[in-house]
């Protein structure tokens, strides 16, 4: 799975800028900022100024001038799961899935060899995404069902099956916080 890799241990400087960037980064909904998830699974996020930054969810790349200019992580990668969570929440416009979604999906990342996988049977992780947070468990068995429909309204993690068309399973999971959404091979679990 990708991450937002930051070497340690951080200078004084570089933990003191991390303090104030996690902070700015869990109020980016009500400080104004909105977000568009595009259909490359990037994130387009503008400020209330205007100024629009695109975000890579998968590695939390931003062409910002805090990133390039100290090498950190910035508040649009790192609150950009949580923004997008609280935009849904307020049932505002900017999920490509629209209103039929019953969860917020939060950050969505994909690993390695499911992507892999994806692109070998040109399928769209798309649709499984747009399937899995319509409450299409897919081929969980009826136990996980039940679960699933309890756990929208409960907090709880969710989880979905589907075969690709050249047979491989994936596993779609969106943990309990709505703070992240995987797609995955069973066995990268």
């Amino acid at each position: 799975m990708s991450v937002i890799a930051i070497t340690l241990p951080l200078t004084p400087e570089a933990a003191r800028l991390m303090r104030g960037v996690n902070g700015r980064a869990m109020r980016l909904f009500a400080d104004g900022y909105r977000a568009v998830i595009l259909e490359d699974l990037t994130s387009e996020v503008t400020s209330p100024e205007g100024n629009t930054y695109r975000v890579n969810p998968q590695n939390g790349s931003c062409p910002c001038a805090f990133q390039e200019q100290h090498g950190l992580p910035c508040k649009h990668s790192l609150g950009l799961g949580k923004l997008l969570q609280d935009q849904q929440r307020a049932n505002l416009p900017g999920h490509p899935f629209g209103p039929q979604m019953r969860f917020a999906l939060g950050q969505m990342v994909v690993t390695k060899g499911a992507d892999e996988a994806l692109a070998q049977c040109n399928a769209s992780m798309l649709s499984y995404l747009r399937r899995h947070s319509f409450g299409d468990w897919g081929e969980v068995d009826k136990a996980d069902k039940r679960a699933n429909d309890a756990g929208v309204n409960e907090e709880d993690r969710l989880l979905s099956a589907y075969t690709l068309p050249d047979g491989t399973r994936i596993w779609v999971i969106t943990e309990w916080d709505r703070s992240v959404t995987t797609c995955l091979l069973p066995d990268e679990y």
